[in-house]
């Protein structure tokens, strides 16, 4: 439900101690006082992990010295002064608060830019996500596997200055995660922490920025067995097989969505992996550090100062790249109707279908087309759910989800498409007869629109469903990061506008909210009639074996199918048997 209504708004945070801020401000020492302070009690904390991290990050502020530049080692004065630039707070080069919002935004002297949300939802919860424009799509075709691998190679390296297993120990008994990963059109690091445990997050980050991603003798063969061992495990797995297949087939090969393979596997050139990792990360100017839970901007800046504001600027990589220029990936729908049986090596005889339909949003309107769409699929989710399973008993449940994942924020085109897909299991007997009532369904609801009754329903739930997630930190976090990187945001600049409109569509549409209205969204977004352009993509378990084979789908087939094979077998042994005793009469 998150990934459609928020994809492109804005976020909040409560009000700020004006009069601390006043002192931060009147005192730089204050803030290194605070900083060490912290930081001591850290270290007692954490014991020899934050000394094996703090040792690493030093490590690298002596070596910029000693390359000439005079890099901060500790708060307050020892960050860079650009030349020509005041400084808000030590570190901090700019400051603006959304209103609305209640957000703060810092800009560091390095460029990386962050926002801040305190919250008092949950006592013991940081989430840190940093976000950056620009992705895998920006990679030719011909690096693709290569740059899409390096992550995984980060993976069994270390990203974050030190041995996975290493690290592993530095952080035991820590409530501390952090995963760097790159998408499509984006890259970005999500994570969680405690608050005690935030000095530690924000040095993990400091490390995966500055560190070399290095292969030591050895590695590159015990590396390479690894990823082997993994493809070879994906291949072995059914559900790979099949999803691979539908992403195939919704998207026409479009190569983003295509496994890699063993054969492509022994092209990777794994020094150019870790080349095109480092720098993924290694431009703080590229990237915007969203935090929201339980945070103090008093406690939080030193930290920010200590960690952040240090890590060295990328000379001549630029800032932050402009969603509008990212590279959109080729894909398109099928024209016509696809039907295909996915068969799979599997043990248990069972069977799941996914259908996908086509939809494209109105570019000027798309922000309450989404809303629309968020309604039509919960009330298309019940309506399967009551005649599939309560009417009829042939499944446990069904989902009805939306995508737009692969519409780049740059495109141009009048219409954004995704897709809506419906997916359930079922026994392999009732697949085709199970597809074709969940068409049905479709149909009459594009037909004869849903009820008063069923638009009630989704208004008491879309109500319910949004008090709940505005006292949620996942939801406010996603708000902010999912702004920040928003088309409309690259345009206007104003989180507060993004999040104004999130906020206004969304009451427009539930106030406007009508059965005859549904049903002239369910004729505008879905292809109408339905069963004009739709995917049906079955995974139907494969027996070993012709003779297994035969049996199985006789097994699974209907009973009416069951009833002819049957007649037909006896005609033939029938046959068989007087073709046996004509011949023995002409032996005679």
């Amino acid at each position: 439900k998150r990934s459609h209504l928020l994809h492109g708004v804005g976020s909040g945070f409560t009000e700020f101690e004006r009069q601390q801020i006043a002192d931060l401000r009147s005192s730089s020492s204050a803030a290194a006082a605070a900083a060490a302070s912290h930081g001591s009690s850290g270290s007692r904390e954490w014991g020899s992990a934050t000394g094996a991290v703090g040792e690493e990050i030093d490590r690298q502020k002596q070596q910029q010295q000693g390359g000439g530049q005079d890099a901060a080692v500790a708060a307050g004065s020892g960050v860079d002064r650009p030349v020509g630039s005041s400084m808000i707070y030590p570190g901090v080069v700019s400051e603006r608060h959304y209103p609305e919002l209640n957000v703060r935004e810092l800009t560091l002297v390095n460029g990386l830019r962050l926002a801040i949300k305190e919250t008092d939802f949950l006592d013991d919860e940081v989430l840190l996500t940093a976000v950056a424009n620009g992705g895998l799509s920006e990679v030719p075709r011909p690096e693709f596997y290569t740059c899409s691998m390096s992550g995984v190679v980060a993976t069994q390296l270390g990203p974050f200055g030190h041995k996975p297993d290493i690290l592993s120990e530095l952080l035991a008994g820590r409530r501390l995660s952090l995963s760097p990963a790159e998408g499509a059109y984006a890259r970005s690091v999500k994570g969680s922490c405690s608050p005690h445990d935030l000095e530690v997050a924000l040095q993990l980050i400091h490390l995966l920025m500055t560190s070399d991603l290095k292969l030591e003798a050895g590695e590159m063969d015990s590396v390479m067995v690894q990823l082997r061992q993994g493809i070879e495990a994906q291949l072995r797995s059914p559900l790979h097989a099949y999803h691979t297949r539908i992403r195939q087939i919704n998207y026409e090969g479009c190569h983003f969505f295509d496994p890699i393979t063993l054969d492509e596997l022994e092209k990777v050139d794994l020094e150019a992996s870790c080349k095109h990792h480092r720098a993924t990360y290694s431009n703080p100017a590229e990237f915007t550090l969203i935090f929201t839970g339980k945070l103090k901007f008093t406690v939080l800046l030193p930290l920010l100062t200590t960690y952040l504001a240090t890590i060295p600027a990328a000379e001549g990589r630029g800032g932050r790249m402009d969603p509008r220029k990212v590279k959109p990936l080729p894909f398109r729908f099928p024209d016509q109707p696809v039907l295909e049986d996915v068969e799979v090596d599997m043990v248990s005889p069972v069977t799941q279908i996914q259908i996908t339909f086509p939809i494209g949003l109105n570019r000027a309107t798309a922000r309450e087309e989404l809303w629309w769409l968020a309604s039509i699929c919960r009330i298309l989710e019940t309506r399967l759910l009551q005649k599939l399973r309560f009417e009829f008993g042939d499944i446990y449940t069904v989902s009805v989800s939306n995508f737009f994942g692969c519409e780049a924020p740059s495109s141009n085109r009048d219409k954004l498409w995704g897709d809506v897909s419906i997916a359930f299991t079922c026994d392999p007997a009732n697949k085709d007869r199970l597809v074709a009532m969940t068409l049905a369904t479709l149909e009459l609801l594009q037909d004869e629109g849903p009820t008063q009754a069923e638009v009630d329903t989704v208004l008491k739930l879309e109500t319910f469903d949004w008090e709940n997630l505005c006292q949620e930190n996942t939801f406010w976090h996603d708000v902010i990061a999912n702004g920040y990187q928003s088309r409309r945001f690259a345009e206007t600049s104003d989180l507060d506008a993004v999040w104004t409109r999130l906020r206004d569509t969304r009451e427009t549409v539930m106030s406007s909210m009508t059965p005859e209205a549904l049903r002239t969204m369910l004729h505008m977004l879905f292809p109408y009639p339905c069963r004009s352009r739709y995917t049906a993509i079955t995974m139907m378990p494969k027996p070993p074996g012709v003779l297994g084979r035969l049996a199985f789908k006789f097994m699974t087939a209907s009973p009416a199918v069951q009833a002819v094979v049957a007649v037909a077998g006896v005609g033939l042994v029938a046959a068989a048997a007087v073709a046996a005793v004509m011949a023995r009469r002409r032996a005679k």
